[in-house]
């Protein structure tokens, strides 16, 4: 009980100190809202229910990254996220960084409760799959939890989580015309990027891994049809020809090199830095490579390894690599 009582002090402290706060102090390089005027209450629906902010949010901590990229492409920040360099390690978002008086929180998933609190947020938004206690954030500031992998029944639902996502926000920041912004400038994208693969002989039937394999192991996983990936690719002309024998909740099946045989006749995209790859790193034998036909004709994209889309920034990233690594083999 005594190790608690410090505890519930700081957090019982940092909640007066929100209500206390003086509007406008420390906000300049955080989130820029619209003018507070009189502003209706706006009602979030998410995976714990409804949350009410009775003013557009302008102090959000991101405990995900998407919900930080979010923002980013809206052209506001968050004042603290999750594991900031992981972030720019594994998303390629066009080089765009957070302002340095963003406060990194840490690893994802492991956010400590009065690191949050010293924030002063009006809003946190993190996912489902993460074990926070929800009572204790909303103790901190209003809560919205949301779901990137919402199952089975949604077949598209790791896109359509990012799409709702940039809506929700939009929504909770007072920006719902950015937010409208952004999502149409996926769609263009995409449609610029089908106009330039038009003409190429690539083949767009395809199937896509992710390499984590070691100096002395092999490790791979390929992108099934519930990915992003997946999801973005169809969106510029491709079909992916793998079909897992059963649902894969994130999006990706552990083969082995074996489970390559048969879909070989494919352009083959690889989430990895060509020369560091499975195929480089005399892992497999000779005798199995030259059995596949996209490795013996060439039919490789390599994407690198941050080739991983998540939020509207990689997203159109990701549309960008794929299309030049497929002119880049003309």
């Amino acid at each position: 009980m005594r190790k608690i009582l410090p505890f519930l002090f700081v957090l019982t402290l940092a909640i007066l100190l929100v209500g206390c706060a003086v509007e406008g102090t420390d906000v300049d390089k955080a989130t820029q809202g619209p003018e507070d005027g009189e502003a209706k209450p706006i009602e979030i629906v998410h995976s714990k229910g409804t949350t009410t902010l009775e003013k557009p949010a302008q102090r959000v901590v991101a405990l995900e990254w998407i919900y930080g990229e979010n923002m980013l492409a809206m052209g506001v920040e968050p004042v603290g996220m999750t594991d900031i360099e992981g972030y720019y390690t594994w998303m390629n978002n066009g080089g765009i960084k957070l302002d340095d008086s963003v406060v990194n929180l840490g690893v994802r998933g492991s956010a400590n409760l009065e690191d949050i609190a010293a924030l002063k947020p009006d809003l946190i938004v993190t996912a489902d799959y993460y074990e926070y206690d929800y009572e204790l954030l909303s103790a901190i500031a209003p809560t919205i939890v949301l779901t990137p992998y919402p199952g089975e029944q949604y077949p598209s639902g790791e896109y359509d989580h990012m799409i709702s996502s940039i809506e929700i926000m939009g929504k909770a920041l007072g920006l719902e015309d950015k937010a409208a912004e952004v999502i149409a400038s996926l769609d263009q994208a995409y449609a610029k990027a089908s106009e330039r693969l038009k003409d190429t002989s690539i083949d767009f039937n395809y199937i896509e891994l992710i390499d984590f394999s070691t100096a002395d192991t092999v490790s791979m996983y390929l992108f099934t049809d519930s990915s992003i990936h997946t999801s973005i690719l169809e969106k510029i002309g491709f079909t992916n020809m793998y079909r897992p024998e059963k649902f894969e909740l994130y999006g990706q099946t552990n083969i082995n090199v074996e489970n390559l045989v048969g879909l070989d006749n494919y352009s083959l995209f690889i989430v990895a830095e060509k020369g560091e790859d499975v195929f480089s790193k005399g892992l497999i034998s000779e005798n199995v490579l030259n059995g596949l036909k996209f490795y013996t004709e060439n039919n490789m994209y390599y994407l690198g390894t941050n080739a991983s889309p998540f939020g509207p920034l990689s997203t159109l990233s990701f549309v960008d690599i794929v299309v030049e690594a497929a002119l880049a083999n003309e």
